[in-house]
This record gives C-alpha cells, sequence and structure tokens, in this order.
C-alpha cells in the first residue's frame, strides 16, 4: 500500500496541546498522521487525529492534483480517505449506541 515517493511539507497543527508535523521520514508526508489516527488506542483522541488526518489527506491530495502529481499517492490517498471514513463511522456508530 505505501510507495517510496515523497515530497515533504509541513503543517503544523495542533492535536491535544501537541503540535504535531505532517512532514515525517514515512513515505508519504501525511503518513504519520494517517498511521496515528488509524492505530489510535484511545477513543477519546481518535475523532481529533481522524480529522487531523483527513486534513493531511486533503492538503496533499490538492497539491498533488494542481499540478499532476504522482498517480500513484493519489490512489494511496483516495484509500486511506476511505479508510478513515469507514473508521469514523465505526466510532460514530460505537459512541451513539453508548
Amino acid at each position: 500500500m505505501w510507495h517510496p515517493t515523497a515530497t515533504g511539507y509541513s503543517a503544523p497543527r495542533m492535536l491535544n496541546g501537541i503540535a504535531m508535523a505532517i512532514q515525517s521520514l514515512h513515505p508519504y508526508s501525511w503518513d504519520s498522521v494517517y498511521k496515528a489516527a488509524v492505530l489510535e488506542p484511545e477513543n477519546l483522541m481518535l475523532e481529533q487525529r481522524i480529522e487531523v488526518a483527513q486534513e493531511a489527506l486533503l492538503t496533499r491530495w490538492l497539491e498533488l492534483t494542481q499540478r499532476h502529481g504522482n498517480i500513484i499517492e493519489i490512489r494511496a490517498i483516495v484509500e486511506a480517505s476511505e479508510a478513515l471514513r469507514a473508521l469514523k463511522r465505526q466510532w460514530l456508530r460505537k459512541h451513539r449506541a453508548a
């Protein structure tokens, strides 16, 4: 799923009082915030992490589509966005039922 191409950029974002930089050592600049959302162990922070990851994905998608960027990364962004939407739906169902 992850392909080694990267153009790093930094977009600091506050999450629970901690500034998170989207730029990372991962293959894609948005990968670290995406993984933080998907692997979040605490339900209290999950919704925030999903929002941060969705913002990072959208920002990068806009950059790539405006300059006809890497189609492999664009596909990975679409897949990651779909996974985050499914995760958020699952989280919302769980919290509405509680």
